[in-house]
């Protein structure tokens, strides 16, 4: 079957579009940027920036990501003790060829097999099999942020790497418009095997941006002395001792106003060169040929005005040096996506003295950069984003990435031998954009086979790539992510009622929805439907599937078993634009009735009526067949709806809504003709200042058998984050226990994303949070308040799934399935098992009350009927050790539970031909 790429005609220019695999030939799938235009990465900012920003001030606070991971760090050495554990073992589930956002390649100068990645959610990967497989080398519950890894490549050193945290710009893992603090350097002995935190850069205060070494750029080390150097926000550090200190060589703290941008770069006899952005005192383009007096060589006609500027040393001749930059209102400019981007490209050629003045050449090279063909063929940046240059040994030919690759042979002297050669495709326009086959649009670093320099290796916001000839009119790329677990999902699909069924869906940043039907962490998920991947649904029996990008795009779609889509029609209601809905847009299927969607829009509420209705006419339009437009809407400064939970039982189809700006409602008969639609209040006053962030609904949980009791999460930092109300939302308690610093919400507490409950048939449940800093799991949900710790919250799958963010959980009762999506490290699943007990061999078994339950000193055991004779009770803990066992006759028993250990105890009853078991939650 032929591949085919179709994206929906856009209403207004947007930052993905839907993307159809349909091919055959798994092994040539591309992926398709979704958000990785610059539209969308201003969209998502925003909205990461509502649901994360403190209400108090309006903003991320600075830090705040160190911060929550001490916390986190504290908790789990409490786990450590607690009988409330789990005990559950998570495995990954992939996608085991999908990679993520990846700052910086490394190939071991000694052993070419052995190659270092890394990423600033994503942490330090590892390869010894030259890209065949890899391993997460920072610990799961380190730090996981990486922005520049370094090898001293001297004879007898080469054992020796280091790396740089700490990000300024451009991640997601914190949200928009929040430093994301790192942990200063990390050093390895072992060729990147193992890492160490270097003490003397490390121990900023975790609230607040307080050193420069919570931020990195770029480390390099001297190939002659082995002297290190780092480039971070506004100084060039050095270290003449291997890291055991550190002396600012070219600005510093004390050197105000500050430049918010570097760059550093090592000739291979030690000349070094750097860049300082225009704000700062130290602003300019330098270089040293000893690492401590450095001469400005910036030259006279250089824009007044320049942000991130990156530098390539020619291997060939290192008198040349090359310098590209983002120099706002000057330079070579290029409209991309209704964005105006500015580029300056300069060749530095060292003649004699100090290289400054007349003893440096310069030619500006702008002019040549790539402005021809379609917006998508034109160098863009995204303000400094995506930016890199690199020189080819042997040829001496430039490489230069922005959002898309470009090789040029005779060093952009002339725009007449310039070739895209990775990005985009060639010549693709929107609204039916495409990749250029098997690589991926934002660049951000290049590598070389140090023995073969054809051989190249890219990092994008795809992941890693290779190719063995870049010197090929038409350059071909292998994906080396295999086994590259460093995927952003923002969501997860499963079928929620067949026992033991393999689908997931997942919707991941900038690479759409991809799908699995295997268990096996190691086979290869196959994309379905492009974009920035969000939410959906998966019916019984999978007749078909609902699946959405961002900004509330939504398909009907037919998947076979291969994960090819055959069938699809767009059906998001018509006259909605994409301003209308948040950037993740929540949606949720009626649970009483899978052919019932419910659709938030920014200030309205949609009901899709009849889904199996929905002709499959491979069209890409809006549509208005079988969508109901509730009367009621929010009113200015009520925000958007932002979370959905929808009623199973008791009563069904009852809705509750949140907003993005602290508002709660509740829908009675929602999926009737008259609905009853009425406003509840929120848990959190509205004392709270009235800023442009207000606390944000990121989810709502309603209990599957009772409609009336939901859980609300509150996702900014600096509030309370979880309220329970068992009353349907007219009153409520605190819940979050241990997950907050204090009672009142404030401190150094974790964002948290997502609530899951998973029911047991024993009646009891078990609470899924996911949070900034990963997954936590408690048996029962209690009482915050002075005096009372509240919920004991464990944390789940410490050395699986880490201290990443956790954006999305789905639980499966009918085989007690829990799967986790994270944004930097994949997905996770563990097994529940429901019931914990294999000892039920008998059909005719009677029902068992137990109550109360969870429970304090006693509970108390009840039996209906078939209850002659004599019963018999063994009580055991979670690991399955024996702790008691009574034994009466008569219908009821109360148990003496005062000395057994807190959490899950393990029940097994036996009466004449009969046996069950159960769980017992003891305070």
């Amino acid at each position: 079957m032929k591949k085919i790429y179709l994206l929906f005609p856009f209403l207004a220019l947007v930052s993905g579009g839907f993307f159809l695999n349909r091919s055959q030939n798994q092994s040539t799938r591309q992926p398709m940027p979704g958000g990785g235009l610059e539209e969308g990465r201003a969209d998502r900012r925003a909205w990461e920036k509502s649901m994360l920003a403190d209400p108090a001030t309006g903003e991320i606070p600075a830090g705040i990501h160190f911060q929550e991971q001490q916390f986190a760090l504290a908790l789990g050495e409490t786990a450590k003790i607690s009988a409330e554990r789990s005990g559950v073992d998570w495995s990954p589930r992939g996608p085991y060829n999908v990679g993520g956002r990846t700052r910086t390649i490394v190939v071991d100068q000694t052993n070419p097999n052995r190659i270092l990645a890394g990423g600033v959610s994503g942490g330090v990967w590892l390869s010894e099999d030259a890209g065949l497989s890899w391993s997460r080398r920072t610990p799961l519950n380190a730090h996981p942020g990486c922005t520049s890894i370094a090898q001293d490549t001297r004879p007898g050193f080469t054992n020796i790497w280091y790396y740089i945290s700490g990000e300024l710009v451009g991640t997601s893992a914190s949200g928009g418009g929040a430093f994301y603090l790192g942990d200063g350097m990390f050093k390895s002995t072992d060729g990147g095997s193992t890492w160490a935190a270097i003490a003397a850069t490390s121990g900023g205060n975790p609230q607040s941006f307080t050193t420069l070494w919570q931020s990195g750029y770029r480390v390099a080390v001297h190939p002659v002395s082995g002297d290190v150097y780092v480039s971070t926000y506004s100084c060039i550090f050095r270290s003449a001792n291997g890291g055991t200190s550190f002396t600012e060589v070219l600005g510093g703290i004390s050197v105000s106003p500050f430049s918010y941008f570097t760059d550093l770069a090592i000739t291979s006899t030690g000349v070094l060169y750097a860049t300082f952005s225009s704000e700062g005192n130290k602003k300019g383009l330098w270089r040293s040929t000893n690492g401590t007096t450095w001469t400005k060589i910036t030259p006279a006609n250089f824009p007044a005005t320049y942000d991130r500027i990156v530098i390539g040393i020619n291997p060939n001749d290192e008198n040349e040096v090359y310098f590209l930059g983002d120099t706002p209102g000057a330079g070579f400019s290029t409209v991309y996506i209704e964005s105006e981007y500015f580029t300056t490209f300069l060749k530095y050629k060292y003649l004699s003295g100090d290289g400054s003045g007349a003893g440096g050449e310069w030619t500006d090279l702008s002019q040549n950069l790539p402005n021809t063909g379609t917006e998508f063929d034109k160098f863009a940046h995204q303000g400094g984003y995506d930016l890199t240059v690199k020189i080819q040994p042997g040829t001496g030919n430039v490489f230069i990435g922005g959002t898309n690759l470009w090789r040029s042979t005779d060093g952009f002297t002339t725009p007449d031998n310039t070739t895209k050669i990775g990005g985009y495709a060639i010549g693709t326009t929107l609204p039916y954009f495409k990749l250029y086959p098997n690589h991926h649009p934002d660049q951000h670093d290049l590598a070389f086979h140090p023995t073969d320099p054809n051989v190249m290796f890219s990092a994008s916001d795809g992941g890693l790539h290779v190719t063995t000839n870049c010197l090929a009119p038409s350059v071909e790329w292998l994906s080396l992510n295999r086994g590259y677990q460093t995927s952003q999902f923002y969501t997860i699909l499963m079928e929620q009622k067949t026992a033991g069924d393999n689908t997931l869906i997942g919707g991941l940043q900038d690479n759409g929805n991809f799908f699995t039907n295997n268990a096996d962490a190691s086979k290869p998920w196959v994309q379905t439907v492009n974009g920035d991947g969000a939410f959906g649904f998966i019916p019984e029996g999978k007749p078909f599937y609902i699946l959405s990008i961002q900004q509330g795009r939504l398909v009907k779609c037919k998947i076979d078993q291969s994960g090819e889509v055959t069938d699809y029609q767009r059906f998001d209601p018509i006259g909605r634009t994409k301003s209308d809905y948040l950037f993740i847009n929540p949606l949720a299927a009626d649970p009483t009735n899978q052919n019932v969607l419910y659709l938030p829009a920014g200030n309205q509420f949609y009901r899709q009526n009849d889904l199996a209705a929905i002709p499959f006419k491979n069209e890409w339009d809006s549509i208005s067949t079988g969508w109901t437009k509730f009367q009621d809407t929010l009113t200015a400064g009520q925000g958007d709806f932002s979370a959905i939970g929808v009623s199973k039982k008791n009563p069904s189809s009852t809705v509750y809504l949140g907003t993005s700006r602290n508002r709660i409602f509740k829908i009675e008969n929602a999926n009737s003709a008259t609905p009853s639609w009425k406003s509840i209040n929120s848990p959190l006053a509205d004392s709270i200042p009235n800023t442009a962030v207000r606390p944000y609904v990121s989810c709502i949980a309603v209990d599957p058998d009772n409609g009336e009791d939901l859980t609300v999460v509150f996702s900014n930092y600096g509030i309370y984050s979880l309220w329970r109300s068992q009353d349907g939302g007219q009153t409520w308690i605190k819940v979050a226990g241990n997950l907050e610093s204090s009672v009142a919400g404030t401190g150094s507490g974790p964002s948290l994303r997502w609530l899951d409950i998973l029911p047991a048939p024993d009646g009891s449940r078990r609470y899924f949070c996911g949070t900034s800093v990963g997954l936590y799991s408690a048996p029962f949900l209690k009482l915050h308040a002075s005096g009372q710790p509240g919920t004991i919250w464990i944390p789940e799958g410490a050395a699986a799934i880490g201290s990443v963010p956790v954006f999305h959980v789905q639980s499966r009762p009918s085989d007690g399935l829990v799967v986790v999506a994270t944004h930097g490290h994949g997905m996770f699943s563990g097994i529940f098992n429901q019931p914990i007990a294999s000892h039920e061999p008998f059909a005719n078994a009677p029902e068992v009350r137990v109550s109360p339950n969870p429970a304090a000193n006693f509970t108390e055991f009840f039996v209906p009927e078939k209850n002659e004779g004599t019963l018999r009770l063994r009580i055991l803990d979670a690991s399955g050790r024996f702790l008691k066992s009574e034994k009466w006759e008569g219908d009821r028993q109360k148990i003496d539970l005062a000395g057994l250990p807190g959490g899950i105890l393990i029940y097994e009853l036996e009466g004449k031909g009969w046996r069950k078991s159960g769980r017992i939650f003891k305070n």
